[in-house]
């Protein structure tokens, strides 16, 4: 029913109503367009019939359309496929009409013209411009040539002038380049037999003036053909123009650039301006709601209930006051995805106050969001292991410090050999540790317990309604995880210490300085063993990586108990000395196997791992009693008597004597045993280069013992000094 009333109205209109689709090459660019549709009155306006037209081309009936002054199809095309309206005069010469052409798209690729017949005004706006002349107008006459034949005004300056061009060309007057600006215009009223404008400066030098002129091509009633020019000086609506231009751009400069969506509406909700930023937010485009109400674009609910927010553009035109968006707005987009949003409305104003149109100011805050909610994450929570932090904890024990809850039973734990992990093995081991100790103690917890990393090595629990027997399950349960959670190839370890608050008036803080206290007790008892295991575990670790190692520091350890035999020493150091051969290379834990099973020659930087491995074994054999006498013999048994080893440069007697023995013996050994990348050498070149460096690498007494005392050879050189070397 409503489409045949539409067809009813466009077939009685009085206007021409025509409806086109464009049609484009294979390079999208427009080609032609279809006649989809033309009314009655249009086929009475231009001549083309309905039956003729629709349904084919343009080109068609039109051969000549794409080749006069204008292509008609690209200018349709691009109206058609880029969106917006056009509104033109135009003459039809066959039937002798004016008519106003207003052009618009309605949807992408198709295009409607309306015609009006605007003939009667025409004829009378010509009229009106031959018969009149206006205070501040200029009419002229050119002949066929362009020479001035008239030139009338009531201005002084048009009078004086007047005397200097009559009989002469534009040209002759005005130079070549204004000239050749006139006759076009004058050319194109000829063809056209319709009156043809332009806006020029003035030609005159110095004067800073705009005109506009109107031309049309007549014959008098003496049949002299001429044209007829009225010239206005429009300067100051050049200037006011150019002023809005200026003040319309830096508008939408700014509208386009500014990081916030905007969208503005007139009194009526009806959108009037769309920036780019409320395209991409909403999913519209400006050009599809520019006149839609602003409710079909900017569609808002609580992000939370789901519910439809307050509308803002209704209050600010019913208060006219700026109204903020309420917390927790989420607009819906076109494709239906919610963004959350903040910012406000506020009324449009005219010079008297009167509200004409609202903005809506509005911009998306998931990244605010996001970045609040994360700080309020790192605000309680451990960046390392996730766990609560020591702030979320005392305010969070505060809460729970209430009767209901008791009794109320913490437990603290300290991590048994982190500063060990973290030397031996580097700070990132030491991290992975906490982070599987945290996990041990979140998996062991109950969903109801509190836990958190309460500082570098300790953990803290809150068991609300739990009793002593109850905590110490919970820790048996964590310690299982444990000794099943490897780092480096080493069990965790953990000491704990708990107490219980079983009555109101007990003050929690005194309950967990108990717990520590109890827990610094447990780890005293604990770590002299739990160290010295960790110690036994490297080492294992060490010769199953590298089987060779383990036979190498036996044999160190061999030769090392020989030399100190020899030299006289005492049952204790003897056994002294065996212990650091046995565990001089402890600190080759933390090389990787690569460099040290290398089947070629290292590089300097490879060499900078090797020679830290005297550094790492004092850390590690010093954080045990057992071990921590070996510790400083361990660092220095690469130390050179003269002064140019490493890690310190000690010379001499400043170097431990057994560390002067252990660097005999390591040589020795690493010379006569095959290594990755060498073959054995054999013990006579051995010996001679223990001689040649006697002095100089090793200590001079302890070579002579070893070769003569141990293997039983002369101590003379043969060779050349030079360094031996092995890993």
């Amino acid at each position: 029913m409503l489409e045949q009333i539409y067809r009813s109205v466009l077939e009685q209109s009085p206007v021409g109503c025509a409806f086109f689709k464009i049609l484009c090459d294979d390079a999208g660019l427009p080609a032609d367009f279809e006649i989809l549709y033309v009314n009655p009155a249009f086929e009475a306006l231009t001549g083309l019939s309905a039956s003729v037209a629709v349904g084919k081309k343009i080109t068609e009936i039109l051969p000549d359309i794409r080749h006069g002054t204008v292509d008609w199809v690209l200018y349709y095309g691009e109206l058609a496929l880029n969106g917006g309206s056009k509104e033109f005069e135009q003459f039809f010469g066959d039937r002798n009409k004016w008519c106003k052409i207003n052009a618009f798209s309605p949807l992408k690729g198709y295009f409607v013209t309306y015609l009006t017949d605007i003939t009667a005004e025409m004829r009378m706006m010509e009229e009106q411009i031959v018969v009149n002349t206006f205070f501040n107008d200029i009419v002229i006459e050119y002949d066929e040539e362009f020479r001035y034949i008239s030139y009338r005004s009531n201005q002084q300056f048009a009078r004086e002038q007047k005397e200097k061009v009559i009989g002469r060309t534009v040209r002759e007057v005005y130079g070549a380049e204004f000239g050749a600006q006139v006759e076009a215009v004058c050319l194109r009223a000829r063809a056209s037999g319709r009156i043809e404008s332009w806006v020029h400066k003035s030609p005159l030098p110095g004067v800073d003036r705009w005109f506009q002129g109107s031309i049309i091509y007549r014959t008098d009633s003496f049949n002299q053909k001429k044209y007829i020019v009225v010239t206005s000086d429009i300067t100051e609506k050049v200037e006011a123009e150019r002023a809005l231009f200026a003040e319309k751009e830096r508008l939408r400069v700014t509208l386009h650039s500014i990081g916030d969506a905007v969208i503005s509406t007139d009194k009526q909700g009806r959108i009037v301006s769309f920036n780019p930023v409320a395209e991409q937010l909403t999913g519209w485009k400006e050009q599809e709601v520019l006149g839609k109400n602003y409710r079909e674009v900017f569609r808002i609910i609580n992000e939370i209930t789901k519910t439809e927010c307050e509308d803002p553009v209704e209050k600010v035109l019913r208060t006219g006051h700026i109204v903020g968006l309420a917390n927790h707005t989420a607009l819906i987009a076109r494709d239906g995805t919610e963004t959350p949003i903040a910012d406000s409305a506020a009324p449009i104003r005219d010079e008297t106050g009167v509200v004409y149109g609202v903005v809506l100011v509005f911009r998306d805050v998931t990244d605010e969001k996001s970045k609040l909610s994360e700080i309020e994450y790192l605000s309680y929570h451990d960046s390392l292991t996730g766990l609560y932090n020591r702030r979320f904890f005392e305010e969070e024990s505060r809460r729970l410090d209430v009767e209901r809850n008791l009794p109320i039973t913490l437990i603290i734990g300290d991590v048994n050999g982190l500063k060990l992990i973290n030397d031996v093995f580097g700070h990132q081991a030491g991290d992975s540790m906490l982070q599987k100790t945290a996990g041990a103690i979140r998996k062991a917890c109950r969903a109801d317990d509190l836990v958190a990393r309460w500082g570098g090595d300790e953990f803290v629990i809150i068991l609300p309604k739990t009793s002593g027997g109850g905590a110490q399950e919970l820790i048996d349960r964590i310690r299982k995880i444990c000794s099943e959670t490897e780092i480096e190839s080493l069990k965790l370890s953990i000491s704990f210490g708990f107490r219980t608050k079983d009555t109101p008036e007990v003050r929690l803080a005194d309950v967990l300085r108990d717990a520590e206290t109890e827990m610094y007790k447990n780890k005293l008892l604990e770590s002299k063993d739990i160290i010295f295991n960790i110690t036994k575990k490297t080492l294992a670790t060490l010769f199953a990586r590298i089987p060779r190692e383990t036979e190498h520091s036996r044999r160190v350890a061999e030769i090392a108990k020989n030399i100190a035999k020899a030299m006289g020493m005492t049952e204790v150091q003897v056994g002294e000395i065996e212990k650091c051969g046995y565990l001089h290379d402890i600190g080759k834990i933390a090389i990787s196997k690569d460099i040290l099973e290398k089947p070629a020659a290292l590089t300097e930087m490879e060499w900078s791992e090797i020679r830290r491995h005297p550094e790492t074994g004092y850390r590690i054999l010093a954080a045990s009693q057992d071990t921590a006498g070996t510790a400083a013999h361990v660092l220095s048994h690469h130390e050179r008597y003269d002064g140019t080893g490493y890690p310190a440069g000690l010379r001499e007697e400043e170097i431990p004597l057994p560390a002067r023995i252990l660097a005999v013996a390591d040589a020795y050994d690493a010379m006569t045993c095959d290594r990755p990348f060498r073959k054995a050498f054999p013990d006579a070149y051995a010996v001679d280069s223990l001689l040649r460096n006697s002095g100089t690498q090793f200590d001079p007494l302890i070579v002579k013992t070893f070769v003569e005392r141990i293997l039983n050879r002369p101590a003379g050189r043969t060779l050349p000094k030079g360094p031996v070397h092995g890993h």
